[in-house]
């Protein structure tokens, strides 16, 4: 049967806004900088993004789930 590999990952144990230890799979922590309250103190913020090509590089290397197909021309002769 045909179908496709599964999609697994995990981001984890995080050490407060400065480090994320453990990202596996199809999962990628991006920290994010940002303007607290608007008074110009800057604070970390984490971002968890997914991609499947992390987990499995079947995903992304084609625009087409299926193969493509093939023609084939027949000719019988009596």
């Amino acid at each position: 049967m045909a179908g496709l590999p599964n999609i697994t990952g995990s981001v984890g144990d995080f050490g407060g806004e400065q480090t994320i230890y453990t990202q596996r799979g199809a999962f990628r922590a991006n920290k994010v900088l940002s303007d607290f309250g608007g008074y110009g103190t800057t604070r970390a913020s984490w971002n968890i993004d997914f991609n499947a090509s992390n987990s499995n590089s079947i995903y992304g290397s084609s625009d087409t789930v299926t193969p493509l197909s093939e023609s084939v021309v027949f000719c019988i002769s009596y």
